[in-house]
């Protein structure tokens, strides 16, 4: 059964079977438009298509748990389409076309990035950490470890644990005195694997991400704690586990997070808030959760390109925005590059919002189909071969923080995260370079 499965799913998912399929998905597209009735059916087909994306990275572990991340936003929104529930309490733009506009871009994000990548990738298995030039110094090393340390030992915030009616509200004055020195932690940790001489420095490593996600869980940072988890996955355990032992640690994962929620917002754990998580979190007929909460989030930028406030000029100047936010953070930019802040000013919604529709705002449909090709041939760059690059850092940090740059920020946490990373560890390996020839040098001289 399994070797018949395995060769149905290399027949689906071919180039020629992989074009067919995006035009059955396009078509219902167009139907589910002019006649809503057909939206179900393009969910389904987005749903699938989500589905053959897990099956094509299933030798890439981290990609693949990406991708299995990315359905739980399409999942969610079966009840909404099949069930009638309500996705969320907010009212202005809970309109069903807007609803339907917003599936069907995302959709094509999921098409074009399944189109895009190649068949039976990576079919030997290499993982990431073998594909960038290490180059291995003890003083780089310690100077990055003890810089670690600091700021795990300087996180500030106070415990949201046992503080009952009090917790959410130590948890948001946590978040606005932390700053961004949580997340620059990932790069400056990705760095110092490089760096590190040999196991027992690797060991050490480990040590500082298990007392990071310590911190995290106490204050309430259940997105960094993720985050952490998914990066020392990645560098200490890709290839390591089997697929349905993968499936067992998402699944933990999920209840972990879904424990710091609960710490955060009662700052306890009893089995009804557990229970009231897990199950949707239904209250009523409104499913609270964040998936859906940030899909509605997205749908709003439609309804203000609706109404003419997203207008083409502010639309224009959002995107030049962020693409200075590249380069700088995002307290450099204005608030229109900053969709969900600048939302706020003319509705109610939670904040974020899916990658797919930020980039339909500043750069309409091409730019969507532009999202899925881009990350499409990043992946099937980095493992085409077992040759070694700099660049092939970059989908290190691709990997690790998609739970922010899916469904919050993509300039931030795709684009300005990587530049961050791949220039710090190109500078810093050309000055290893550099310090090395030199010695070599002196001692030919000598």
């Amino acid at each position: 059964f399994k070797k018949r499965f395995i060769r149905l799913m290399s027949l689906l998912l071919g180039r020629m079977s992989r074009i067919g399929w995006v035009l059955i998905n396009i078509i219902f597209m167009v139907l589910g438009t002019y006649y809503p009735d057909f939206m179900t059916t393009v969910l389904v087909l987005a749903t699938l298509t989500n589905f053959f994306l897990i099956i094509c990275l299933k030798n890439i572990q981290p990609a693949m748990i990406m991708a299995l991340f990315f359905l739980s936003y399409l999942l969610f929104l079966f009840p909404y389409y099949f069930l009638g529930y309500r996705m969320v309490v907010y009212t202005e733009y809970y309109e069903p076309a807007l609803f339907d506009k917003a599936l069907i871009i995302h959709s094509i994000f999921l098409n074009s990035f399944f189109l895009f990548l190649k068949p039976n990738i990576n079919i030997q298995r290499f993982k990431l950490i073998d594909l960038v030039p290490t180059r291995s110094n003890k003083y780089f090393f310690w100077g990055l470890a003890i810089l670690l340390i600091f700021i795990v030992i300087t996180m500030k915030g106070q415990s949201v644990v046992g503080d009952g009616e009090n917790s959410y509200e130590a948890y948001m004055e946590n978040l606005e005195g932390q700053g961004g020195i949580l997340e620059y932690f990932y790069l400056l940790f990705i760095v110092g694997f490089f760096f590190a001489v040999n196991n027992r420095h690797r060991k050490i490593l480990m040590g500082i991400a298990i007392a990071y996600c310590l911190q995290c869980i106490v204050r309430g940072y259940r997105i960094q704690m993720v985050q952490m988890g998914l990066l020392t996955f990645l560098l200490f355990f890709d290839n390591y586990f089997k697929l349905w032992k993968i499936i067992g640690l998402c699944i933990l994962g999920v209840l972990i997070s879904e424990v710091i929620s609960a710490l955060k917002m009662t700052g306890g754990i009893d089995y009804d808030t557990l229970v009231k998580g897990v199950d949707f979190a239904k209250e009523g007929e409104v499913l609270i959760v964040n998936q859906t909460d940030v899909f509605y989030s997205s749908v709003t930028f439609l309804g203000l390109i609706q109404d003419g406030i997203l207008d083409f000029w502010t639309r224009f100047y959002s995107m030049l925005g962020f693409l200075l936010n590249w380069f700088v953070p995002s307290s450099f930019v204005w608030q229109e590059a900053r969709l969900p802040s600048f939302s706020k000013n003319y509705t109610n919604l939670g904040g974020g919002g899916l990658v797919s529709l930020y980039i339909y705002v500043w750069f309409g449909y091409l730019g969507v189909v532009a999202l899925g090709y881009i990350l499409a041939k990043g992946i099937n760059y980095t493992f085409k071969d077992r040759g070694k690059s700099i660049l092939k850092i970059v989908p290190i940090i691709i990997f690790s923080v998609y739970p922010r740059w899916f469904a919050y920020d993509p300039g931030n946490f795709l684009f300005r995260f990587s530049i961050y990373l791949l220039g710090l560890y190109f500078v810093l390996y050309e000055i290893v370079n550099y310090l090395k020839k030199d010695v070599e040098g002196e001692s030919i001289n000598s």
